[in-house]
């Protein structure tokens, strides 16, 4: 296996020993000196100068494509990759010599081609193609190895190869090589390399797009773990659980969101918690507020722990005010805009956890503790459009920060954990359930400000 295996992200190749396997394949005299590695093979050609013309007003997708691997599982899954992509109908074939066959009765505007085959090396088959293929335009070759040495880099110049991409080479990764280095590259003509020194620049231009997806797969981790911990998984080290004095927890819902969830399709309801998700996690950022996960229309984050936050109840009480105003500007659906806005509830509380990494399977960071059912309670008693949170969050925040309005809401009854003062946060008067209402704990509908 010569493929470093990156889970979920990448394949891994096999590439067998070159055998001295051979066959018959006219030698062409004619062929270049500087095809040294591949001056023995070809077959007929004609003596026209041809280059493959790109369709300027055609999709980089509708290139014809062959795939040449002497390995069956690498050419099933180029095969499934290409289709995957865009690629219309793609061949592929076992060896060399089938290519040149497959060439010789059809035109392809791309050659991939393994470098390792037994019979004939990949650069010998580009040698061959560049000599004597007698379809006319020519097609563009490119190499696929898993060596990244300089020296094989200049075979494959020297070949007539046009690019190289390695081994192990993920989905998004092959979309891009189409979209972004297809389209300059001309038959015979090595990408952007005229001298030895400009090789040396096209190894360094390839290191730094390795670094630059590396740093993509760095931001999307750190995205879904700590740093801390994204480390220790990235170092294969087990998590251990840890213990954190005091965090603050936020938890919003959607009022009647079961409701809506019956009138639209699914595909509506993603979108609709796409949207306001989206918003949600760039106010997240903003207030340095780490998101721990949402479960249906249920939003989770937290501070103070992934790093110190001294003012971690006010940033929670910020970001639950932000939250509310974010999703009074999302439609409910799109196309019904008479359905209206999305409103929401949130809750918080402040009080002890633990975090940890559970299980090995998509491994989830959750954080675990009373803390957390307890600003659970605080959202599901709340009411729309307002802030709830519990008496140890209110006492921060008064002595704290006493610029943020904190109100008595006073004792409700909260299931699973008895009778709880709790407060109304960005609230300056008093709110009161209308005269309909019985419900003073979790009417969606039945609250209005108290006037005087």
């Amino acid at each position: 296996n010569n493929g470093k295996d990156v889970a979920g992200s990448s394949f891994s190749f096999y590439l067998p020993l070159v055998s001295d396997a051979s066959y018959s394949i006219n030698e062409d005299p004619r062929m270049s000196k500087r095809s040294k590695l591949s001056n023995r093979y070809s077959y007929s050609r004609d003596n026209q100068s041809r280059l493959v013309k790109m369709n300027d007003e055609g999709s980089v997708f509708d290139r014809r494509v062959l795939m040449v691997d002497d390995t069956l599982i690498n050419r099933k899954v180029f095969d499934r990759m290409l289709r995957k992509i865009g690629i219309k109908n793609p061949v592929t074939v076992e060896s060399g010599k089938k290519a040149l066959e497959e060439l010789s009765r059809n035109h392809y505007d791309l050659v991939i081609t393994d470098l390792q085959m037994p019979g004939m090396y990949g650069t010998e088959l580009s040698a061959a193609i560049q000599s004597s293929v007698n379809k006319s335009p020519l097609p563009i070759v490119v190499g696929l190895t898993a060596d990244t040495r300089a020296d094989v880099v200049e075979q494959c110049s020297e070949s007539g190869m046009s690019d190289v991409l390695y081994k192990p080479i993920t989905l998004s990764e092959m979309r891009d090589f189409f979209e972004m280095t297809v389209p300059n590259l001309k038959p015979g003509i090595w990408y952007n390399v005229n001298n030895a020194h400009d090789i040396g620049m096209n190894i360094i231009s390839m290191q730094i797009s390795k670094k630059s997806a590396a740093k993509k797969n760095e931001r999307l981790l750190l995205e879904v773990f700590p740093e801390k911990i994204a480390g220790a998984l990235r170092e294969g080290q087990r998590i251990k659980p840890e213990h954190h004095d005091i965090v603050t927890i936020y938890f919003s819902d959607i009022v009647g969101f079961t409701n809506i969830s019956s009138i639209l399709t699914p595909m509506k309801v993603s979108s609709l918690l796409d949207r306001l998700y989206l918003k949600f996690d760039e106010l997240s950022r903003k207030h340095d507020v780490f998101k721990i996960e949402t479960i249906g229309d249920s939003y989770m984050a937290v501070t103070n722990l992934v790093k110190k936050q001294e003012d971690h109840v006010k940033r929670i009480a910020n970001f639950s005010k932000d939250t509310i105003d974010a999703a009074l500007t999302i439609l409910i659906d799109e196309d019904k805009p008479e359905l209206g806005y999305v409103r929401i509830r949130v809750g918080f509380h402040s009080g002890p956890v633990v975090s940890n990494v559970v299980g090995s399977r998509n491994p989830k960071f959750t954080i675990i503790g009373d803390t957390v059912n307890a600003a659970a309670r605080m959202e599901s008693n709340s009411v729309p459009l307002q802030i709830q949170c519990s008496e140890q969050s209110a006492l921060i925040l008064k002595e704290n920060h006493p610029d943020i309005p904190c109100i008595l809401r006073g004792q409700i009854q909260v299931k699973g954990k008895g009778e709880m003062t709790t407060y109304w946060v960005h609230q300056k008067q008093q709110l009161r359930p209308t005269e309909n209402s019985r419900f003073v704990d979790s009417s969606t509908e039945g609250w209005l400000l108290s006037i005087g």
